[in-house]
């Protein structure tokens, strides 16, 4: 498995787009025609609670603010893994497999 600095390094040589603000949020890279970063929606979502968002605001922005963006062809991924609800409608679709870092 890769570390996340080699996740990194491979995002900035690949020249891939990122989130600002939601470095601890990446949690791998998508491969194909153009690589992505691929940033989990649940940790975004801890990141905006903990600047003080209501967990309804901080889906709420997330959608709207960040998924909802495109900025190019390589435009992050967002990727919402089974086993945290969210609440309200979220239009991510749900990935086949989550990663983690170790």
């Amino acid at each position: 498995m890769f570390s996340k600095e080699d996740t990194w390094a491979l995002l900035e040589d690949e020249e891939c787009m990122v989130a600002d603000g939601f470095d601890d949020a990446v949690i791998g890279i998508v491969y194909g025609a153009q690589p992505k970063a691929v940033y989990s929606v649940r940790k975004i979502i801890d990141i905006l609670m903990n600047e003080d968002m209501s967990y309804e605001d901080a889906v709420e922005h997330f959608e709207y603010n960040i998924a909802g963006s495109y900025v190019g062809e390589k435009t992050p991924i967002y990727v919402r893994c089974p086993g945290r609800r969210l609440s309200l409608r979220l239009s991510v679709p749900l990935s086949a497999s989550c990663l983690a870092w170790r």
